[in-house]
């Protein structure tokens, strides 16, 4: 949010900062450029302008892009940045064609495509490492630890390495609070939830932006309803909601609603799904309540899970076994201690809570756009089927007998 901050003011906008929102402040901003167009220049940056009025142009283009894109219109955001990737490119103004990718990466992730979404942030990286500086490196790793449950585990690890060398080279408050955070997101990403909400926690005072405070409290409490903490998480989605809900932050007020309503047990409720009809027609709210492809339970055949006829694949026996055992045992669930009594039996119980979370952790990547399905609230956990098929019947003790063998 500092780089919207920053270009309110490079255009005499900064009054607005704090006292309107986001929707107010796209408002401003469009009749700033309409007004730039109609006196004989242009909304956008050309080459045949004069110099004051082609800088206007780009930072009104840019401060528009970025409001978009925090007011959750991602198509309007998308189209703001590819014009300026390509402008700005031509040109060899990289500052903004690297800003320009990292935020694209983060939307196209948030709408499901990956591979979009890796070959912006790709691209991005290498802008920053021949013209950049670390503080652009360092954002972008963050954003792409962010994503959630990729790049693969390998990768996070690789990039918090490299965050943490540069913190450890470089004294600087905002890369300190970006490396906290980039460890929060990837320790998540990892399944060690207690030491990610550690870092986002300790990040949490030296956000400027409350709209950042309140992303970094819905992540946690994200983190927090994977493991089972049901009234911390939802105090948390709730206060975030207020924050996004007062600056008219559309997507995140939404991830943020979904989430209560998942921890209240109403995931399904028409209350949610009516939600969508406020709301831009934009695959990644949709994402939020239909997961893309069909899900099939098979209890007892080869491979446990599959969409659309794609076996999904898990980490670990452990992780496959745990959501056969889950879903065989309906709605009531299973225990944590049964769970592990089978899994791990005779293990160190000083080390099973740890084992749990990763295993969660593990069966949620698997399931992709359905994690949400697998709740655990406190020592339970159970697996929502509506809305997939379940097919096979086999009992605790076969299933036991299966992986045990």
């Amino acid at each position: 949010m500092w780089a919207i901050q920053q270009q309110l003011q490079d255009v005499g906008l900064g009054h607005l900062w704090g006292e309107v929102d986001l929707d107010d402040m796209a408002a401003e901003i469009e009749r700033r450029r309409s007004v730039l167009s109609s006196a004989g220049s242009t909304s956008g940056p050309e080459p045949e302008l004069d110099q004051d009025a082609r800088s206007e142009g780009w930072d009104l283009l840019v401060a528009a892009a970025l409001v978009d894109n925090w007011r959750g219109e991602f198509d309007r955001a998308l189209q703001g940045f590819d014009r300026i990737i390509d402008s700005a490119g031509e040109r060899g103004e990289h500052q903004f064609v690297l800003q320009a990718l990292g935020v694209s990466g983060m939307i196209w992730r948030l709408r499901g495509d990956d591979g979009r979404a890796l070959a912006d942030f790709e691209a991005a990286l290498a802008l920053a490492a021949a013209h950049g500086s670390l503080a652009d490196e360092v954002y972008l790793r963050m954003l792409r630890i962010a994503g959630g449950d990729f790049p693969d585990g390998d990768t996070v690890e690789a990039d918090l390495v490299w965050c943490r060398r540069v913190l450890a080279e470089v004294d600087d408050d905002r890369l300190r609070v970006h490396v906290r955070l980039a460890e929060g997101w990837g320790l998540a990403a990892m399944g060690r939830s207690e030491e990610a909400i550690a870092r986002i926690d300790a990040a949490a005072p030296i956000l400027d932006s409350p709209i950042e405070r309140a992303v970094n409290e819905l992540r946690a409490a994200e983190i927090l309803a994977a493991d089972g903490r049901v009234d911390e998480a939802r105090d948390r989605a709730a206060a975030a909601h207020e924050i996004f809900a007062a600056w008219r932050a559309r997507y995140w007020s939404a991830r943020a609603m979904v989430l209560m309503a998942g921890l209240d047990g109403d995931r399904s409720a028409r209350r949610i799904r009516g939600l969508l009809s406020d709301l831009p027609s934009d695959v990644a709210y949709v994402r939020l309540v239909d997961p893309v492809g069909s899900l099939v339970i098979d209890l007892d055949g080869p491979g446990v899970a599959s969409r659309d006829g794609h076996p999904l694949e898990f980490l670990t026996r452990h992780a496959e076994s745990a959501l056969r055992l889950v879903v065989a045992a309906g709605d009531e669930g299973i225990t944590v201690d049964e769970l592990a009594a089978i899994l791990w039996p005779g293990a160190d119980p000083a080390r099973i809570g740890q084992r749990v979370r990763t295993m969660l952790w593990q069966v949620r990547s698997a399931l992709g756009t359905d994690a949400w399905r697998l709740q655990r609230r406190r020592s339970t956990v159970t697996f929502t089927t509506v809305g997939c098929e379940v097919n096979g019947a086999i009992d605790r003790s076969s299933i036991v007998a299966l992986f045990s063998r």
